[in-house]
């Protein structure tokens, strides 16, 4: 699913997923992924290996 495809919000930069009920905060510099991680926000961000975007939770757990 793209970031596009999410239900509209009021913010520009948060999209709501019907799927998962939870809103989905779009990233577009390194300092604002690292802030939603800290904030345990489901997150969106533009990936180079293919069109679109990624959306989730980021898996923070130490390996």
């Amino acid at each position: 699913m793209d970031f596009e495809d999410l239900e509209e919000t009021d913010d520009k930069k948060i999209g709501f997923c019907r799927e998962c009920q939870k809103e989905v905060h779009y990233c577009r510099t390194d300092e604002e992924l690292a802030d939603a991680i800290r904030r345990n926000k489901c997150v969106s961000i533009d990936t180079p290996f293919e069109k679109g975007s990624m959306l989730g939770m980021p898996d923070v757990r130490n390996k």
